[in-house]
């Protein structure tokens, strides 16, 4: 059992992986018994605190499930979850992590120096990457095309959305794309662990790993619009975050156990990489899973206040966990619109502030109107929210969009002509996000691709050089 004591060990391994770059994994046949969450003794946001590495914690859940799981919580292989995402890319080292550990109040003094510097100072480093989310609407071949056309213009990322009602069942067509592509990295942006038995989901991204030959990532939340449409709510946060334990264990052919069973994916190759599990979140618990168990956190807004919000959010669970909260990385998601026509591209993405919304709505519900503990830049905005209609969900002109304002639009989108873009995502990169996801469900599309392939990825592409 890994003693509470070696947590700064086991983050200064961690640093070190990152330095040291891709390697093939080991251990990965030790058994992982999957933390759980007391719900009768779970106190309250924000003093529901991180527990440190290794720690147990006892079992629990949602009431109702009988997957729970039984045992000691064994030692954290060295390669295990904590290996960091995208290893091909230059690794983020908070510098406060590369120093001595001095004792007494020399140390005091520079971690609170560390930690006084702004967002930017300490997280900014490296380029921006970009991807592209497109919905999974028949026909399946438009999803394909646009996934091969973006990775043909120098996209890195292709993702899709989760929802097996409202579009087609995109664990399908991922496949398919994953055969149809030879480069760009694929998962969902997002998927969540409570529509599907977590053990599949987990299977599911191992054999497409496989299959791929170590081209994807996954995007996982809480569930949105694909447990709300058949009447669940969103998975809750102590399950979320035991779940998301097991899974990212299970997919990366490390023995768990679960439900009393041990269980390992015996035919995971070595020689693939992990695949990196990014979380999507906006309050405080769910932030905190992020900083516990993510390598990133996957944000579906680019307003920079509250990207900067949601990231030393996260980053402060990573750092009580005894993880390197530098090796944590940023992906923003919104809408991009390329035009001189401001008042147009408003009109294209007036839906997404209002999806935005829905999660912003059960924060208001959960920690309540005016509570310090979420910033008003992002509770603001919703207090003209009439309703949503999930049938017009990620819909350009759904009516439960109009009381969005401009200025929100502004916020939370990339808009304008390519000079006003270009702009923006300087901004986003200046302040630490690692990847500009296009949520790609405006109209002019293949224009947009276009406008990014040739002429704003390039403008990055060349600060690299």
């Amino acid at each position: 059992m890994v003693e509470h004591d070696r947590a700064g060990e086991l983050a200064e391994d961690h640093r070190r992986e990152q330095v040291q770059g891709s390697q093939p994994r080991r251990g990965r046949h030790r058994r992982r018994d999957i933390p759980g969450a007391d719900h009768a003794a779970e106190p309250s946001p924000p003093r529901y605190r991180a527990k440190p590495a290794g720690r147990n914690h006892p079992a629990g859940g949602d009431q109702g499930h009988d997957d729970q799981h039984h045992g000691p919580h064994c030692e954290r292989d060295r390669r295990g979850p904590d290996r960091p995402a995208d290893e091909g890319r230059e690794p983020r080292v908070d510098p406060g992590l590369e120093r001595e550990s001095p004792a007494g109040e020399k140390r005091e003094h520079e971690e609170d120096e560390r930690h006084c510097r702004p967002f930017s100072e300490r997280y900014a480093r490296h380029l921006l990457s970009f991807g592209v989310t497109v919905l999974p609407d028949p026909p399946h071949t438009r999803l394909v095309e646009v996934l091969q056309r973006g990775e043909s213009l120098g996209f890195e990322y292709g993702w899709t959305y989760d929802s097996h009602i409202l579009w087609q069942e995109s664990y399908a067509l991922l496949a398919i794309a994953g055969a149809q592509t030879s480069k760009i990295k694929l998962g969902h942006c997002v998927t969540n662990p409570g529509i599907r038995d977590p053990t599949i989901t987990a299977s599911w991204y191992a054999t497409m790993q496989d299959i791929t030959n170590g081209r994807m990532v996954m995007g996982i939340g809480r569930g949105d619009s694909s447990r709300r449409v058949v009447g669940l709510k969103p998975v809750k946060v102590d399950e979320f975050e035991r779940r998301l334990v097991m899974i990212k264990e299970l997919m990366n052919g490390r023995q768990v156990e679960w439900n009393g069973k041990d269980l390992r994916l015996e035919w995971v190759r070595e020689e693939v990489p992990d695949i990196p599990m990014h979380v999507a979140g906006y309050g405080p618990r769910a932030l905190g899973v992020a900083g516990r168990v993510g390598d990133g956190v996957i944000i579906q807004l680019a307003d920079p206040q509250i990207i900067q919000w949601i990231m030393e959010t996260a980053r402060k669970a990573a750092e009580e966990a005894g993880r390197d909260p530098a090796a944590l990385k940023c992906i923003v998601c919104a809408p991009s619109h390329v035009t001189d026509d401001l008042a147009d591209a408003r009109e294209q993405v007036r839906w997404f502030p209002a999806m935005v919304s829905n999660h912003v709505m059960d924060l208001i519900e959960r920690y309540g109107e005016g509570s310090d503990e979420i910033p008003s830049a992002l509770t603001d905005f919703v207090k003209a929210r009439k309703f949503y209609d999930y049938s017009e969900h990620s819909r350009v002109g759904a009516k439960h969009g109009e009381f969005v304002t401009d200025e929100i639009c502004d916020r939370f989108c990339v808009l304008g002509n390519r000079e006003q873009i270009a702009e923006k995502l300087r901004e986003l990169e200046s302040i630490g996000v690692d990847q500009f996801d296009i949520y790609l469900m405006t109209k002019g599309q293949d224009e947009t691709l276009a406008a990014y392939g040739e002429e704003l990825i390039p403008k990055f592409a060349r600060v690299a050089a």
